[in-house]
């Protein structure tokens, strides 16, 4: 059984976004050791710096704190496709038309 869950979901959650350790510890106010002691597991981060943490990664504290690791952003893609799929036609219709406006919109910005 996984020991780190913590660390792991910081390091999941940090490489997803492409940061450096050393770039995540200039957002938070810490050293990259810093950073990588929690992803190690050698040390926890304190709640402040917990609570930065889930606000970065759009989270929650109970989620970084799970026994179970977040999921990654291609399962959650994978989920949405997923539901997607399992709708009925006319649905699954509507949302491809809505794809394309928030592209097109996306793209006249």
């Amino acid at each position: 059984m996984e020991q780190n869950k913590l660390g792991n979901n910081i390091r999941r959650e940090r490489e997803a976004r492409k940061l450096t350790q050393e770039e995540l510890g200039k957002i938070l106010g810490v050293s990259k050791q810093t950073v990588s002691s929690w992803e190690k597991g050698d040390k926890k981060p304190r709640v402040d710096k917990l609570n930065s943490l889930a606000e970065l990664f759009n989270s929650s504290v109970d989620d970084l704190l799970e026994k179970t690791s977040i999921p990654s952003e291609s399962e959650k893609y994978y989920k949405v496709a997923k539901e997607i799929y399992e709708l009925d036609e006319e649905d699954r219709k509507f949302i491809k038309q809505m794809i394309k406006k928030l592209k097109k919109n996306q793209k006249d910005k």
